[in-house]
């Protein structure tokens, strides 16, 4: 069975802490349908008042405007100087806090004769969205200023940043920082014009995307990265699981130091892309349960399969590890059982 241990262990996909009254099952996922983004809807006029209108000088100089292209942004858009890869030696990433950097438009510019309205909003579920900076907003630079007719504004709600845009020959975009309070369920949605993606938090790790949206050649862009953490916990991985997580079963094998551990349990979905896992841990040759895993995956939109996090306790109950990995498009998973330094 797998090792005992009586230190308290680093739960680093879903949450940290020792307290044995801690229910290893999340609280039920609300989807982005039932969260309170009622705000989001532009409405037909907009109070401009707070809102982040071009200055006269930046209509002079459009270079140096907040709403002209990033100086390091090359003609087709790439975000690659905005959101770093990080160096070889930063391993550790917040599980709580990721750049994004979402662009939509022609990569590169092309002409165009009508203006096509992205106009929309970036929200999470819970947390909060940060503007860094507009990348881009075009104008149709035909000499008459217009400095209220896009703009990007931060909502009084801290989960939603709104944004009024119009694209032609190019592209808009923004930088965001988006933070979630607690490593458990949390959505991020993208509504630009006609466009609406709903990505698990979990996918924003590390990710970079690119779709055509529409029959004239729209692209919708996404590139995103999780921050590097400051103050990383010191993680003993002590034992590795693979196997079979698809059509709702869950069945596979940990490697124990003391012997191999049977996997056998069902996944359950719940509303947008996180679902819940229940797993038993049975003796291989026996088949008396010796303990059971419990927690949540996630599902990606832009790639086939996901990831998943749970607690695993022991017969008696007793917490004594984190289980955390990955699953494929073709069903197979291959995980660690996490503890925390000794």
């Amino acid at each position: 069975m797998l090792r005992a241990v009586s230190t308290c262990l680093a739960f680093t996909i879903l949450a940290t802490g020792c307290a044995r009254d801690n229910d290893p099952t999340p609280e039920d996922y609300l989807g982005v349908d039932q969260a309170d983004l009622s705000a989001a809807t532009l409405p037909g006029e907009v109070d401009q008042a707070g809102g982040v209108p071009l200055a006269d000088t930046e209509l002079a100089a459009p270079e140096a405007a907040r709403f002209a292209a990033d100086a390091t942004l090359a003609d087709d858009g790439d975000a690659t100087t905005l959101v770093e890869e990080g160096s070889a030696a930063e391993v550790a990433r917040s599980r709580r806090e990721v750049l994004v950097a979402v662009r939509w438009g022609y990569f590169p510019a092309r002409p165009a004769d009508t203006w096509t309205d992205w106009s929309g909003f970036v929200a999470i579920s819970r947390g909060e969205v940060e503007l860094v900076r507009p990348l881009r907003f075009e104008n149709d630079h035909d000499g008459t200023p217009r400095p209220h007719e896009d703009f990007v504004r931060p909502d009084h709600d801290p989960r939603l940043v709104r944004f009024r845009s119009h694209t032609r020959p190019a592209w808009d975009g923004l930088l965001l920082r988006v933070r979630r309070p607690k490593l458990g369920p949390a959505v991020l949605v993208i509504h630009a014009g006609a466009v609406t993606r709903v990505l698990a938090f979990e996918e924003l790790y590390h990710l970079d995307a690119s779709e055509t949206v529409d029959a004239a050649g729209h692209e919708l862009k996404i590139r995103a990265r999780a921050v590097p953490r400051l103050d990383p916990p010191c993680i003993d991985e002590v034992a590795l699981a693979h196997g079979d997580f698809s059509a709702g079963n869950v069945s596979g094998t940990v490697d124990a130091a003391a012997g191999p551990v049977a996997m056998i349990g069902r996944t359950l979905d719940l509303r947008g892309p996180y679902g819940l896992v229940a797993v038993e841990l049975r003796d291989v040759d026996s088949g008396a349960q010796v303990g059971a895993a419990r927690g949540i995956y996630a599902s990606f939109h832009y790639s086939a399969g996901g990831v998943l996090a749970a607690r695993v306790r022991d017969g008696a109950d007793d917490l004594r590890g984190v289980l955390a990995g990955s699953f494929a498009g073709d069903g197979s998973f291959a995980a660690r059982v996490l503890q925390r330094c000794q």
